[in-house]
């Protein structure tokens, strides 16, 4: 059997989605029909529906669900669509610009298909072909496909499209809004999972949320587990107390069902997802966890794509979305409060993400965590909020703060001899790389003298350098939380002579 490697960009929830735009959204349809051919949907459903609709349209018949139906029953083809599903994907309240995006998608991957085929036929008759005559049907189908691409978008006056954006709206106000992605994130063993499920309860049974504002009860979370950890989750919600009527996941089919297993980044997987969150239209979708999700380098392409998918369907189901996530190592020129940068992976998590949270624990002796908002584009940031994980869920408290020590001389510490463990630095080096971080030089000097930095100029060129004293290699016994804060500033370039 050959493989067809076109047979890959098919997306029949978003075919689907494009077909009943043309019943549900009729200011759209002379649109969609200009952009769109038969040959573009591989989904039977999604043809029959568009072929259907067009030639209702031409006939100047009414175009409807019940008379598309019945039309396509008097034709003997009403088998050949699945009327539970086109009862939610016709929902007259779709936006004119989820339309055109769905008709959008289908035509490109329509086009994308035609090229594959396109460059197998030519592989298959090169050598038989003179090269002028192949170069000219290359440009013949080049010039013929940029047609096709650059008729969808036209220049509107922002008031004719106004009335299709719709206000943000949030599920708990500055922190979690509806038709977004909010990322969550921290290092591992600290509560992530923890507080999301928090977030769950407050949504389906209310309360009121982290912050003391009142949080409504009765809504749907759809909980989408891709680790593995149904014995965790099952165990939360019956200690917590959680109410599992508008708590939703996936299970698996047949006897003895349990918690399916779902590779986000698969199609028929992604499928399941979309048409659940468009049917079920829930409150609140978790996807715990990214990592888990998919089976791609986190760096790669491949997870702008499948964020940008989040993000649409937050958008086109009015959802929020709130994908638990995991830091990167905090390195010593860090600030020890979490930034957008400590995000493990590709940079769309920051892009993508509207509202990107971040849980640590600044003290580690204090068991209270933190939670604080890292980025938020809708909104001002809220304060931080602290929390502890008890046997019943988590208790909100005032958000700790790193001890004095921390922040000044461990922190100092930490930082010098890690740059210093590779052998001697240029002064000059070390003090721009610690103010980048927020480690002040006065602060550095005095702490350099605390752990034994040995400071010493090169006769060669004239500069300073620093270097670890012998046996501080590993980490010496003296203590920067011993220091004096006596700013001590030691000149880097010789005096002049007076």
């Amino acid at each position: 059997m050959t493989w067809d490697p076109a047979s890959l960009l098919v997306d029949v929830p978003t075919e689907r989605a494009a077909a009943c735009a043309l019943i549900s959204v009729p200011e759209c349809r002379e649109d969609i029909f200009r952009m769109l051919e038969s040959d573009d949907f591989t989904d039977r459903m999604a043809r029959t529906l568009f072929v259907q609709v067009k030639l209702m349209t031409r006939a100047g018949l009414k175009v409807d669900m019940p008379s598309v139906l019945a039309a396509l029953d008097a034709a003997k083809r009403g088998g050949e669509v699945d009327r539970h599903e086109m009862s939610w994907l016709c929902d007259p309240a779709q936006a004119v610009s989820n339309a055109m995006s769905y008709a959008s998608y289908v035509r490109e991957s329509g086009l994308k298909r035609r090229i594959l085929r396109r460059l197998d036929d030519w592989r298959s008759r090169v050598h038989s072909m003179h090269a002028g005559d192949l170069l000219g049907e290359i440009e013949r189908f080049a010039s013929e496909s940029l047609d096709d691409v650059t008729d969808d978008v036209r220049i509107s006056g922002f008031a004719d499209v106004l009335s299709t954006i719709p206000d943000v709206a949030w599920l708990w106000d500055g922190w979690l809004p509806r038709g977004f992605l909010t990322v969550l994130a921290s290092a591992p063993g600290e509560g992530k999972s923890a507080l999301a499920l928090e977030i769950v309860r407050r949504v389906v049974a209310g309360g009121a949320w982290p912050d003391g504002a009142p949080a409504s009860p009765g809504g749907t979370v759809l909980y989408v587990d891709t680790e593995a950890a149904g014995a965790i989750l099952r165990r939360r919600v019956a200690e917590w107390g959680i109410p599992t009527e508008g708590l939703k996941v996936f299970a698996a089919c047949g006897p003895g069902a349990t918690l399916a297993e779902m590779s986000l980044d698969e199609p028929r997987d992604w499928g399941r997802l979309y048409r659940g969150v468009m049917e079920m239209r829930p409150s609140l979708v978790v996807i715990d966890s990214l990592s888990g999700a998919h089976a791609r380098e986190e760096s790669s392409s491949g997870i702008r794509v499948l964020l940008l998918r989040f993000a649409r369907l937050a958008r086109d189901s009015g959802a929020a979305f709130l994908v638990v996530h995991h830091l990167r190592k905090r390195s010593p020129s860090e600030p020890d409060a979490v930034t957008l940068d400590r995000l493990r992976g590709s940079g769309a998590l920051a892009q993508l993400a509207r509202s990107v949270w971040a849980v640590d624990r600044p003290d580690p002796a204090d068991p209270r965590r933190r939670l604080a908002q890292v980025k938020n584009n809708l909104s001002e940031k809220p304060a931080p909020i602290g929390f502890t994980i008890g046997p019943t869920g988590l208790a909100f408290t005032e958000a700790p703060s790193e001890p004095r020590d921390k922040r000044k001389g461990e922190r100092a510490a930490e930082f010098l001899r890690a740059v210093l463990q590779p052998g001697r630095q240029l002064a000059t080096d070390i003090l721009a790389q610690g103010k980048a971080g927020g480690i002040s030089e006065s602060w550095l000097h005095t702490v350099a003298k605390s752990i034994g930095v040995v400071k010493e100029r090169d006769p060669g060129d004239g500069k300073f350098y620093w270097r670890l004293a012998d046996g501080e290699e590993m980490g010496g016994a003296n203590s920067a939380d011993t220091v004096e804060e006596v700013p001590v500033v030691e000149p880097l370039a010789p005096q002049k002579p007076s």
